[in-house]
């Protein structure tokens, strides 16, 4: 058989009744056709799987590199956290620093407060002891005063 039957003969595989009528007219038998039936619906079948294949492949070179882009992102998730560790760690030892500067400046306040309440105390009581001798000086003064009019009064 030549190139050229070959090739009316793949153009009449899927019709039975046209691939009898064209055994009757290549004179050939009915088991050659078969035979070429299944040489072709075997090719058929390779190249089906043939594709699938392909597709297969597509599809796994695609999971291929979304696996590749979900470890980056996954690497650069792990950088990032890291990096927040970092800083939470430094926020934390700095709040810890503040903390303990607050305290010590609490502390001095109080100290401070107390100190300075104390003096209060003591320079309101020193008023109290000036006020008190103003006040016994007022006395004096005022029992003099009595004094000196009385005896100017009788001296008079």
């Amino acid at each position: 058989m030549n190139n050229f039957d070959e090739y009316r003969m793949s153009q009449f595989q899927n019709n039975i009744c046209s691939a009898r009528a064209a055994a009757r007219y290549h004179n050939m038998s009915m088991p050659e056709i078969e035979t070429y039936k299944k040489m072709v619906q075997q090719t058929q079948n390779l190249q089906e799987q043939l594709s699938e294949s392909k597709k297969q492949t597509e599809i796994l070179q695609e999971a291929k590199s979304l696996t590749k882009e979900n470890i980056e992102c996954t690497k650069l998730i792990a950088e990032y956290t890291l990096k927040n560790q970092e800083s939470a760690e430094k926020q934390y030892i700095t709040s810890r620093n503040l903390s303990w500067i607050a305290i010590g400046i609490a502390l001095i306040s109080l100290i401070y407060g107390c100190v300075s309440s104390h003096n209060t105390d003591k320079l309101y009581k020193q008023q109290l002891q000036k006020q008190d001798e103003i006040i016994q000086i007022l006395k004096q003064v005022q029992a003099q005063n009595i004094t000196q009019k009385t005896t100017n009064t009788k001296s008079k």
